[in-house]
């Protein structure tokens, strides 16, 4: 039962709280004004008692989401390196090969006002997907920044892993920022969406030879709609790839013949996913039906979801928005629960490439009912069977 000193504690707590919302509400913008009338350019920002972790996804990313536009699935903060090389310049790596060790090397920012001390980063591995499942991988660790990661600075997270010889060829690696204390947590425990959680991040990029098979799979819900598209990249963009090997090859100058040739490549199902696929004007179109949520609440739970997200990434601390966005946050954890996967392969086309010269092109999935790109891989294709 409450006794006399607990209601006393309870009655200052609250009246901690009252007085901090009166300043908010008063205080704030009566500085702001006393800034103005003084000619200052800029006012005091409001301090935010919160901590806003993210890795980037994309050059210039300062964690705003949702993301518009642009590749998210080559972070420039993960990198992958032969444990015996690093940390020697260019000799980053995007294949793993069995029995080796590797160090992985995660970049991660902290844009908020509060200091995270230790903050967490967990590193999946998985098959090259289409959209990603913590499910549908390999967890290989749970590790820590080992020190205070300050308001407004970076830090390096730093992984060896020594490779099993399940888990060898193509990957895609995901990595996941948190913090327990301040409270920091991802958007979905078991749903890692770099388009509007600024925590997690991915690097699905590979070097493949022409002519080969090349199996990766599609997560998505038990109803889905979505439309998948080979891309092929401009000079420019090949040689903006974090792609040490690269270095030694020359990259064609015109992509006009690979853009014919992909066309033509066929994509097929495998195994016993629900999901199917028909040719379309621009790819194709991969479709399945199931028990779960219809796509029209999936798009407008997506849609609701990235408009309260838009704007500051502060927002949240708004009065409401934040009620607004845990309940859309509790939503979209449920809906994910119903996560499928379905198996996809084909054979990278033969772009007539001679040894020592490199192509690339994108595997993009792209929502039907909302024209966002859900996800998307890489292929650098070279001229020999060496990658």
């Amino acid at each position: 039962m409450p006794t006399d000193t607990t209601r006393a504690m309870e009655a200052y707590v609250q009246e901690l709280r009252e007085s901090r919302e009166r300043y908010l509400d008063e205080a704030v913008p009566a500085l702001a004004e006393r800034a103005r009338s003084r000619g200052y350019r800029m006012p005091p920002r409001e301090f935010r008692d919160t901590s806003f972790l993210h890795i980037r996804s994309q050059a210039g990313d300062t964690g705003a989401r949702p993301l518009v536009g642009g590749v998210h699935w080559h972070s420039p903060d993960i990198q992958l390196y032969p444990a015996h090389a690093f940390p020697g310049p260019g000799s980053h790596t995007n294949e793993l090969v069995a029995g080796r060790s590797y160090r992985i090397v995660v970049q991660i920012h902290n844009g908020g006002d509060l200091a995270v001390p230790y903050p967490k980063l967990e590193l999946f591995l998985s098959d090259p997907t289409l959209g990603f499942d913590t499910r549908f991988s390999t967890h290989i660790a749970t590790t820590q920044h080992e020190g205070i990661l300050l308001p407004g600075s970076s830090g390096l997270v730093q992984h060896t892993y020594r490779v099993p010889h399940t888990e060898s060829g193509h990957k895609c690696l995901f990595a996941r920022l948190w913090s327990f204390s301040p409270p920091d947590l991802p958007i979905d425990l078991h749903a890692l969406d770099p388009r509007i959680d600024q925590r997690v991040a991915q690097q699905n990029l590979h070097i493949v030879g022409q002519g080969q098979p090349y199996a990766f799979q599609i997560v998505h819900q038990p109803n889905a709609a979505d439309l998948i598209e080979l891309v092929a990249l401009e000079r420019d963009e090949l040689l903006r790839l974090p792609l040490p090997a690269l270095a030694n090859h020359r990259v064609r100058e015109d992509s006009g013949r690979e853009r014919e040739l992909l066309r033509r490549v066929e994509i097929m199902t495998l195994g016993e996913g629900r999901g199917r696929l028909e040719p379309d004007r621009t790819g194709f179109r991969f479709t399945s039906e199931g028990d779960g949520p219809r796509l029209e609440e999936q798009f407008a739970l997506l849609r609701d979801l990235t408009a309260t997200l838009s704007g500051s990434h502060m927002e949240h601390g708004a009065a409401g928005a934040r009620e607004r966005y845990g309940a859309l946050r509790t939503a979209w954890r449920k809906m994910n629960l119903s996560n499928t996967r379905t198996q996809l392969a084909m054979k990278v086309p033969d772009l007539g490439l001679q040894p020592g010269e490199a192509a690339a092109f994108s595997i993009v999935c792209r929502s039907e009912g909302t024209g966002t790109v859900r996800g998307g891989i890489t292929l650098v294709v070279t001229g020999s069977d060496s990658s």
